[in-house]
């Protein structure tokens, strides 16, 4: 992509680029296709991350009234 050396690590120089999640225990089902699909299959899962926040570039482009 070109950006070896640009990109992956917070440091001076760098484009800050950070996603911040929030864990959520909270059960869920979710799956592949819409109810009623004959192919569909469905999981369910006791967690869910709720985005918090998006830094892009170093500049807050999202932020969760929470925070």
């Amino acid at each position: 992509m070109g950006i070896d050396g640009e990109t992956g690590t917070l440091k001076n120089g760098f484009c800050a680029d950070i996603a911040v999640f929030k864990e959520l225990d909270k059960e869920v089902e979710f799956g592949d296709r819409p109810y009623g699909h004959p192919d569909a299959a469905f999981m369910t899962a006791k967690k869910i991350y709720k985005p918090m926040m998006t830094v892009k570039n170093g500049t807050v482009v999202f932020r969760d009234c929470e925070i």
